[in-house]
């Protein structure tokens, strides 16, 4: 958080790799990292994360891993919601191996993430008139990435991705709140949440001649599907799967 977002032609030891898993060659030593969060937002949502990694290499094969578990409170917009669905636990794994080539500036590896999930964030408010929400699923990102480090802050990068997104809500419905009937007419609508991602990521990174400055340029593709879309109270019409396309163009500059 404290890089403020900034990331073309500027190194970030520790995240680097788990963006671009290729990055681990540089690390020259083990890396142990922990930062504990929490957050609130308007007394009624809040989140408490605590995640540990590591980072480390030996020769020409490096790696790191990363574990954090997290739990959320929602907001709880109904007054009458069950408070089962208040509080939802998520579990964060990522995994990193590569290898630099032998007799060559070339790095290659892999990352593999996964997320088991309980709750997404705010989905509550999407449902609002529900009477509790059960949310269950997973999140799988595998990315392959390779440097060609040409000469010291020179060099080119690239990452190849695919991301599958899959979230199952089951949402409870009281249909006649304002009769005094007992037990309550309560009916279960299933919802899905689906998005697969491919991904290209190009950068080159190069000194700007022999003013202490360098200068980066990076070029990104996404390319998403959605065979399923939640059918939300906020917007209740039904909506086909569709195709989501987004581009990314950056130039950045940077001083050590």
């Amino acid at each position: 958080l404290g890089m403020g977002g900034v990331s073309i032609a500027v190194d970030d030891p520790l995240l680097d790799p788990f963006v671009n898993p290729a990055k681990g060659s540089r690390i020259n030593e083990m890396v142990v990292f922990a930062s504990p969060l929490y957050y609130n937002i308007s007394n009624s949502i809040s989140a408490r994360t605590l995640p540990l990694g590591a980072l480390f290499s030996s020769q020409n094969v490096f790696g790191g891993f990363s574990l954090a578990i997290q739990q959320l409170e929602g907001s709880n917009p109904n007054l009458f919601q069950l408070l089962s669905s208040k509080y939802s636990n998520n579990m964060y794994m990522s995994g990193i191996i590569g290898a630099k080539l032998p007799n060559s500036n070339i790095s290659i590896g892999g990352n593999i993430f996964v997320a088991g999930l309980d709750a997404i964030d705010v989905v509550d408010f999407l449902y609002a008139q529900s009477e509790k929400i059960e949310q269950t699923g997973y999140m799988v990102d595998g990315r392959v990435g390779i440097t060609w480090d040409l000469e010291k802050d020179h060099y080119y990068e690239g990452i190849l991705l695919l991301n599958r997104f899959n979230m199952e809500h089951d949402v409870t419905y009281n249909d006649m709140p304002w009769a005094d009937v007992w037990p309550p007419v309560l009916r279960v609508e299933n919802n899905l949440d689906q998005t697969n991602t491919t991904g290209i990521h190009l950068g080159y990174v190069r000194p700007l001649y022999n003013t202490g400055w360098l200068i980066g340029a990076n070029l990104t593709g996404n390319w998403k599907s959605h065979p399923k879309i939640p059918n939300y109270e906020i917007m209740n019409i039904p909506r086909d799967p569709g195709n989501t396309s987004a581009y990314d163009i950056g130039v950045g500059f940077s001083r050590k």
